[in-house]
């Protein structure tokens, strides 16, 4: 894993790993956000008025969100990073699914990226 940051300056994570989801796993993240908004636009169904919008707009979105989610293979875990402007170790145990990864150093507040090798 490649740590960048904005002046080109790059390390090495060496405490983060990708995690390759299987076909139920995705099929279950992208029912549950095509669900959310497939529900919402069931709710919104009973709006005055404003559902002649809402509810074809939800349910647009229910499937463009849904088969979004079910495209995404990968999560990745960054545990433990050094920063590669001021040196300082940073903490987290956030998951992300999208590349590249972005953070900030809470000491110098630059941004730093993360980047497949």
């Amino acid at each position: 894993m490649k740590t960048l940051d904005g002046k080109g300056r790059e390390s090495r994570s060496e405490d983060s790993t990708v995690e390759s989801l299987t076909f139920f796993q995705r099929f279950l993240q992208g029912t549950r956000t095509g669900g959310l908004f497939f529900l919402l636009a069931i709710v919104s169904f009973f709006v005055p008025i404003l559902h002649f919008v809402l509810v074809p707009s939800f349910l647009i979105a229910s499937l463009a969100l849904g088969i979004q989610e079910f495209r995404k293979m990968q999560i990745l875990h960054v545990r433990h990073f050094d920063c590669t402007s001021c040196g300082h170790a940073v903490e987290t145990d956030k998951p992300f699914r999208e590349w590249p990864v972005r953070l900030k150093c809470p000491a110098c507040q630059i941004d730093l990226w993360f980047e497949k090798e």
